[in-house]
């Protein structure tokens, strides 16, 4: 009976040095901006679609975005907007389509030109909480 016990807590410390392993040889997802459209814009609203590239090959999920609006009279930060936008390891072209309104406001209240900065935040998709950034992206809202 003391055997199998025995065996049972193996089993268990086994499986738990294997997932804590895993979880220190993968890597934080890195994803790049490969193309955004528009990346120019005179209208109130915007509908812009960002083509993300997984370089390497980590699934990844897009969970967060904030974006910094900055014109002639200063600068103004949205609030963080959740999301939950999955990216394959083997993807050159995810595309995430992101809904901008109120730009008219923005402009009278910041001065134009302003410059939408868009920026992302995500984890790895197996649940290691592997981090990542997508550095800023611009698009001209004169």
């Amino acid at each position: 009976m003391k055997s199998k016990h025995l065996l049972v807590l193996l089993a268990v410390l086994a499986a738990v040095i294997v997932a804590v392993g895993c979880s220190s040889l993968t890597q934080a997802p890195q994803l790049i901006v490969s193309n955004v459209s528009p990346f120019w814009v005179t209208s109130d609203s915007l509908d812009v679609t960002i083509t993300l590239k997984n370089m390497n090959h980590i699934d990844a999920i897009v969970t967060t975005s904030q974006f910094t609006y900055r014109g002639a009279y200063g600068s103004d930060q949205s609030p963080v907007y959740n999301h939950s936008a999955y990216v394959p390891g083997n993807s050159d072209s995810t595309k995430i389509k992101v809904s901008v309104v109120g730009l008219t406001s923005i402009r009278t209240t910041l001065g134009s030109p302003v410059t939408l900065w868009m920026k992302f935040w995500g984890t790895d998709a197996y649940g290691y909480n592997k981090t990542f950034a997508i550095d800023s992206l611009a698009i001209n809202c004169n």
